[in-house]
């Protein structure tokens, strides 16, 4: 009753359909007439989408009904007929209100795919928020909304039932990629969990690092286990990097000192080139450093690496300078061959 007053009043003020005519002689019966328009009308009401229209003859039809019944009554197959009509309006009028009160549809679509650079996924899983409280809204209004199954859906309706059926879609693909990719990282926790207990620091640092990285594209509200998790796990590794440089530094200190015999003691250049590779192959197994001790101790040991190199650097010149003589002679000789099988007449020639 409510939406049907509230158009009522909005057509009052509007151009109104032609009045309907019920002067007839005084023995005739008025309601004749308007049972051909609740006819006419409970046709349109079918066929026609201009729900305004529609509202504003039954308005029309409303008024000389009710002041031709203070005339007179009508009989029951009249009064069935404006029943009818009258309780389709209704209807009519009610969706209509309900459909001008539903939420606009968010623009503009919404990826499946978060951004990977943090402010960028923070603004984009504000929109999702925003999104999921539409949803919720536009839902509600959809189970409210009963558009009479006997008139003509608006355009309006329908785009908004679109509306609902893409971002349920899009939202529950968000849900299903979150969870896999909050699935996978919890994954990666255990892992570097295992890798802490195995004492590989490398391996564990680059996945926290990764793992961190991976968190950037997911809502906070979402990860706070995790990283509370990898806070732990991350303080851990700390604490195995120190008992590691304790044990390392010794360890690095003597390479060290190896590789400064063999810049101040060189062996044969082939060599030394072997006891380089393989002092550098025990520092590498070391890990990287992770204290400016351990870091001025690599300098150090490259340092050194560079000047016991020279010897193997001067040898593999030679060489490559040998090699290259070699060549030259041999295209030399290729040369020689190549003016004397030209130069020769073969034919006359006693190969005997």
């Amino acid at each position: 009753a409510d939406g049907l007053a509230t158009r009522q009043q909005r057509v009052a003020t509007a151009p109104q359909p032609a009045q309907i005519s019920t002067t007839q002689p005084e023995t005739s019966d008025p309601f004749v007439a308007l049972s051909d328009v609740c006819r006419t009308l409970a046709r349109d009401l079918r066929e026609s989408s201009n729900v305004d229209d529609l509202l504003s003859r039954y308005s029309v039809l409303n008024e000389q009904w009710l002041n031709a019944a203070e005339q007179q009554t009508p009989d029951d197959a009249a009064h069935t007929l404006y029943s009818s009509v009258s309780r389709d309006c209704q209807q009519l009028a009610d969706a209509a209100a309900l459909l001008e009160n539903i939420p606009t549809p968010e623009e503009p679509a919404l990826s499946e795919t978060p951004p990977e650079q943090a402010d960028a996924a923070e603004q984009y899983w504000r929109q999702v928020a925003a999104r999921t409280n539409w949803l919720k809204k536009a839902r509600k209004s959809a189970a409210q909304l009963r558009w009479p199954a006997w008139a003509i859906e608006p355009t309006q309706l329908s785009h908004f039932r679109d509306a609902i059926d893409a971002d349920s879609s899009t939202l529950e693909a968000i849900e299903q990629r979150t969870n896999g990719r909050l699935e996978s990282l919890a994954g990666d926790t255990r892992r570097l969990t295992s890798l802490i207990g195995a004492g590989e620091t490398r391996a564990a640092q680059t996945l926290l690092a990764s793992t961190r990285a991976a968190l950037r594209s997911l809502p906070k509200s979402r990860i706070e286990q995790i990283s509370r998790s990898l806070n732990q796990l991350a303080a851990q590794l700390g604490e195995l990097k120190d008992w590691q440089t304790f044990a390392t530094t010794p360890k690095r200190e003597s390479l060290c000192e190896q590789m400064r015999q063999l810049a101040d003691e060189p062996l044969a250049a082939a060599d030394q080139a072997v006891r380089i590779k393989a002092l550098r192959k025990q520092w590498n197994e070391l890990g990287t450093p992770a204290h400016a001790a351990d870091r001025s101790l690599g300098d150090q040991f490259n340092a050194l690496a560079e000047t016991a190199f020279e010897t193997c650097r001067v040898f593999y010149a030679e060489q490559a300078q040998q090699r290259e003589d070699n060549r030259i002679a041999r295209e030399a000789i290729c040369e020689q061959l190549d003016a004397y099988l030209a130069s020769t007449d073969f034919s006359s020639t006693d190969i005997k």
